[in-house]
């Protein structure tokens, strides 16, 4: 990503900040995944689910992914 950054012009310093942002960003949406799994409703309907969240998870986990495409 960096080359891609400085390639559009971007200096190294700003390329180097929002790489460490995103992984930042990424991790903290990873772990509110892993809270999330843990802690709402399964398919079985054990427990109860927020709809927004699940919407909002499936939102994050497709960012996440998306960020992996092409490594």
């Amino acid at each position: 990503m960096r080359s891609e950054l400085t390639s559009l012009g971007m200096k190294g310093t700003d390329a180097d900040t929002i790489i460490t942002e995103m992984r930042k960003a990424t991790n903290h949406g990873a772990q509110m995944l892993q809270t999330l799994r843990s802690t709402m409703g399964d398919v079985h309907g054990s427990k109860p689910t927020l709809q927004r969240a699940a919407y909002d998870s499936i939102k994050w986990a497709s960012a996440i992914c998306g960020l992996f495409e092409g490594l």
